[in-house]
């Protein structure tokens, strides 16, 4: 049975699925050294400047959140998870921008407030900083990070 429009079957595959689905679309990048979705953090070779480690991860609420209860550890986490894949290979961090999907009816200046003061933290924590990034109003709460960072050219 195919799926329409109207008769959408629910997906039911494992992560490592979704990703080999959505790598067959993807064009390669010249300078990326990985495989799209092939490691916690993306490195694009730059030639003499050497190695540009990219990563983007997304909390969305419940598991993902149970920890950081606060405003403060929300910003804080979100910074983290995307600085955390930046040493997985052994990137060193520049900038992070986050993104944040609120709730109108539970969220108030002070807790944005809050939220910055701990992203914000974190990266200086980390080596680097928040730069910027989007908010929006939403139904459900979620916030997103995209760390930057760098590898050095190799000498030899």
């Amino acid at each position: 049975m195919t799926a329409t429009a109207g008769n959408r079957l629910p997906l039911n595959v494992d992560e490592g699925s979704l990703i080999i689905a959505m790598r067959e679309c993807v064009a390669r990048s010249p300078q990326q050294l990985n495989n799209a979705f092939e490691a916690d953090a993306e490195l694009l070779d730059l030639g003499t400047a050497g190695l540009l480690a990219v990563t983007v991860d997304t909390l969305n609420g419940g598991a993902e959140l149970a920890t950081a209860i606060t405003p403060y550890a929300k910003g804080w986490l979100t910074t983290t998870v995307s600085v955390s894949d930046l040493a997985a290979v052994a990137a060193d961090p520049v900038a992070v921008l986050v993104s944040c999907s609120l709730r109108r009816d539970s969220w108030t200046l002070e807790d944005a407030r809050e939220f910055g003061r701990g992203a914000s933290e974190a990266a200086e924590r980390y080596g680097c900083h928040v730069v910027g990034g989007d908010t929006n109003w939403a139904n459900e709460e979620s916030f997103t990070s995209c760390a930057l960072g760098t590898v050095p050219a190799d000498p030899c």
